[in-house]
């Protein structure tokens, strides 16, 4: 069975910087309680291992692939790479967590980071938390895909 996600956490953009609320104070996720473990499944994608001073072991280090050609192989091992940055620190129950990645150019690959959550009242008795991202070889660049 899932693990409970809801979480209320700071609210910040895909470039990490924060959101400021229509009060004038810094926002969070109170509004939609998955929002902060899906935020934390894009950074832990899109990041480096020791981008985050505070926490160094989160980061999916996509960024080798700079560069590599677009094959089964390396899609393969994104794949593998996507799901490892989920383990550190215990936050994302591995076993909760499917990665799916599929090629949509020459040089750019979309993935789909589907995380199994325990529907509960807070979170509107949601079951999917689901983040798509699109990553660019050539250009070493990744970004939300709605």
């Amino acid at each position: 069975m899932a693990r409970n996600y809801d979480g209320i956490d700071l609210l910040w953009s895909n470039v990490g910087d924060f959101a400021i609320g229509h009060d004038g104070d810094i926002a969070d996720t109170r509004f939609d309680v998955l929002l902060a473990v899906s935020q934390d499944v894009y950074d832990r994608a899109k990041s480096d291992l020791r981008d985050w001073k505070e926490i160094p072991l989160v980061g999916a280090n996509i960024s080798d692939f700079a560069g590599e050609p677009n094959t089964e192989r390396n899609g393969n091992l994104l794949k593998r790479r996507v799901l490892n940055s989920m383990i550190p620190y215990g936050v994302i129950d591995v076993v909760d967590v499917t990665v799916d990645v599929w090629p949509i150019g020459i040089d750019r690959v979309q993935g789909e980071i589907t995380l199994r959550v325990a529907p509960t009242l807070r979170n509107k008795n949601s079951q999917l938390v689901k983040q798509r991202i699109l990553y660019d070889y050539s250009e070493n660049h990744v970004v939300p895909r709605g």
